[in-house]
C-alpha cells in the first residue's frame, strides 16, 4: 500500500479526495508535506504519456534515476484514453459547484523516497514523501505495452463516445497478473485486458 490517500476518490490501493494543488504548476513539492501543482506534466494525457512526461520530473525532484512502481490508478477516463476535462457538478450549502475528480495517479520512487504525480485537470499535482519507501525492495517494473486509449477500445468496442471509465494497473494486488481492469461509470461492469497482449482476460 503507498501514500497516494491524498489525491483520488478510488477505492482499492487509492482512496480519499482530492484537493486542489497548493499553487499553480512549479511541481516543487516538499517532503513529507501537501501536493503541490505540478503545470509540467499535463492533464489531458493517457496512462503512457503521463507516465513518460513525469519520469523527468521525478528524476529533478528525486535527485537520481526514479523507478515507477508500477501501479496506475484512473478516475473518470474518457475513450481516448485520457482525463476527462469536464467537472463534476456538486451542490455545496445550496450552490452548484465544479468538482475536478478526473486522472491518473502513479507514483515513482528512489532510495527511500517517492513521489505520487495525479495527472489531470485543471492542474497536475505532485507529493513527496521521505523517508517512507525502500524503493530498492520494489521490483523492476516494464511498462505496459497496450496504452488506456487501445485497452479501452478493446474492453467496451460499442459504447457511445462521451462514456467515462474508472481504470487500474495493479499486479503486485493480482498476484502478479498485468490487466487493465476497466470499469464503465457510474456502475457498469469490469472488462479485464491484458496489458502486454491487448486481449481479453477471461
Amino acid at each position: 500500500m503507498f501514500r497516494i490517500v491524498t489525491i483520488f476518490a478510488l477505492v482499492g490501493l487509492v482512496s480519499g479526495c482530492r484537493p486542489g494543488p497548493t499553487d499553480a504548476g512549479a511541481c516543487t513539492p516538499v517532503c513529507n508535506s501537501d501536493k503541490t501543482g505540478c503545470g509540467a506534466l499535463g492533464s489531458n494525457l493517457t496512462a503512457l504519456g503521463a507516465l513518460h512526461a513525469a519520469a523527468p520530473l521525478a528524476q529533478s525532484i528525486l535527485g537520481t534515476t526514479p523507478r515507477w512502481v508500477g501501479v496506475f490508478e484512473g478516475l473518470e477516463i474518457t475513450r481516448q484514453g485520457q482525463p476527462s476535462q469536464v467537472p463534476d457538478q456538486v451542490s455545496v450549502l445550496g450552490q452548484q459547484t465544479n468538482l475536478y475528480v478526473a486522472g491518473w495517479v502513479f507514483k515513482y520512487c528512489a532510495g527511500m523516497n517517492d513521489v505520487v504525480f495525479g495527472a489531470g485537470p485543471p492542474t497536475s499535482s505532485a507529493q513527496q514523501g521521505c523517508q517512507d519507501t525502500n524503493c530498492a525492495a520494489v521490483a523492476d517494473t516494464a511498462e505496459p505495452a497496450v496504452d488506456s486509449a487501445a485497452a479501452i477500445a478493446t474492453a467496451f468496442p460499442g459504447d457511445p463516445a462521451a462514456t467515462l471509465y474508472n481504470v487500474e494497473l495493479a499486479p503486485a494486488a493480482n498476484q502478479g497478473k498485468r490487466f487493465w481492469a476497466i470499469t464503465q461509470r457510474p456502475s457498469g461492469p469490469t472488462v479485464k485486458v491484458d496489458a502486454d497482449t491487448g486481449a481479453i482476460v477471461p
